[in-house]
C-alpha cells in the first residue's frame, strides 16, 4: 500500500486488491519511515478502481514492482496487465495523529510517501476509542469479530447516538 497524495485531511492510497481488502469504514495507521515514531490514524471513506489516465507512471510502477516480480500473468499478450487491473484507490480521512505509539489529536503534520501503512485490528481500535467498561452491558453488536462492550454506568448520562439511515440507532437506544 502506498500513500499517493495528501490534501488537507484527505489522503489517497494506492493498493493492490490481492494484498489488501480495504473496506469503507476500515481504520489504518500510516507511520513515517524509518523510525515509525510519528504517524496518522485514518479511516477509509471510499474505495474505487484505479483510473489509469492522469496518474504518474512512476507511482504505478512502484506499486507493481513488488507484485510483478512474483506474479507474471499475461493478459492480451502483455505481462502485468492483470496486475494493473487489480490496482485500487482508497480515500481516507485523518482522524488522529500518533506520537511514540500514543494516539493524539492531529496537529496537521503529515508523513512523506515513505511510510508504512497497516490496517488497525478491530480489537485494538475498540480498546483505543471505548473506555474500559466498569459495568459492561451484554454484547449486542460486534466490530468484525470483536464484541462491543458499553459501560452501563456511563450510559446514565446524556448520550447521543449517531449513524447512517437504517444502521440500528433506534434499536441501540431502546
Amino acid at each position: 500500500m502506498q500513500l499517493v497524495s495528501v490534501e488537507g485531511e484527505t489522503l489517497t492510497l494506492l493498493y493492490h486488491i490481492a494484498e489488501h481488502a480495504l473496506r469503507v469504514g476500515d481504520t489504518i495507521t500510516i507511520m513515517a519511515l524509518p523510525d515509525k515514531r510519528r504517524g496518522l490514524v485514518a479511516q477509509i471513506i471510499r474505495a474505487e478502481f484505479l483510473r489509469y489516465e492522469g496518474l504518474q507512471a512512476e507511482t504505478i510502477q512502484r506499486a507493481l514492482e513488488a507484485r510483478v516480480g512474483a506474479v507474471m500473468t499475461a493478459l492480451n499478450g502483455e505481462e502485468g496487465m492483470a496486475e494493473i487491473e487489480g490496482l485500487m484507490l482508497a480515500t481516507a480521512v485523518i482522524r488522529n495523529g500518533i506520537e511514540d505509539g500514543n494516539w493524539r489529536h492531529w496537529d496537521g503534520w503529515t508523513p512523506t510517501r515513505q511510510a508504512e501503512i497497516t490496517p488497525v485490528a478491530d480489537a485494538d481500535l475498540l480498546a483505543r476509542v471505548l473506555p474500559i467498561a466498569r459495568t459492561p452491558l451484554p454484547c449486542f453488536t460486534r466490530v468484525g469479530d470483536t464484541p462491543v462492550e458499553l459501560d452501563g454506568e456511563r450510559l446514565n448520562m446524556i448520550n447521543v447516538v449517531t449513524g447512517k439511515k437504517n444502521s440500528g440507532k433506534s434499536h441501540l437506544a431502546k
